[in-house]
C-alpha cells in the first residue's frame, strides 16, 4: 500500500502519485523540484482550465506566484501544460492532454471543450462572421 504525503495541492499525494509526476516532468527534461510537482499535481486534477491567479491561489501558502507563471511557462514549452489564450494579455492554462479545441463565450469568458476539428475554410467563415473571438 502507498503511504501519504501531504500536498498543498491536494491534501494528500501517494508516493506512488509523486513518483508519477516526477517521471513526467523528467521525461520532459525538466527538473523535479517541489514547485513543479505540486504544480503539476494541480494542472492534472483541475476540472477546467484556470488562469496563473487562480491556480496561484489554490497553491498559496506553498508556491508564489511569480514561480507559477515561470514554471507555467516552461510546463507549456515541454508540452505538459497547454496555453488558453483568450486575448487582451489574458490566458488559461490546463494540463496538456488529448488534442482539442476551445470555445469561448465573449459575454461570460466560459470556455469549454470541443472535440471535432473544423475544416480550415469552416474555421476561417466562423471567425470572420464573429464579432470578436
Amino acid at each position: 500500500m502507498d503511504s501519504w504525503v501531504q500536498c498543498a495541492s491536494m491534501r494528500v499525494m501517494t508516493n506512488k502519485q509523486r513518483t508519477e509526476l516526477t517521471d513526467l516532468l523528467r521525461a520532459a527534461g525538466l527538473s523535479a523540484t517541489e514547485p513543479r510537482i505540486v504544480l503539476l499535481a494541480v494542472l492534472q486534477k483541475m476540472k477546467r482550465p484556470l488562469s496563473v491567479e487562480a491556480i496561484a491561489a489554490r497553491l498559496r501558502g506553498t508556491v508564489n506566484t511569480a514561480t507559477v507563471y515561470r514554471a507555467l511557462t516552461q510546463f507549456v514549452t515541454a508540452g505538459l501544460a497547454a496555453r488558453i489564450d483568450l486575448g487582451e494579455n489574458h490566458a488559461l492554462y490546463e494540463a496538456h492532454t488529448e488534442h482539442h479545441h476551445h470555445l469561448v463565450c465573449n459575454s461570460c469568458g466560459t470556455v469549454a471543450d470541443g472535440s471535432v476539428c473544423l475544416p480550415d475554410t469552416t474555421h476561417t467563415r466562423i471567425l470572420r462572421s464573429a464579432p470578436r473571438l
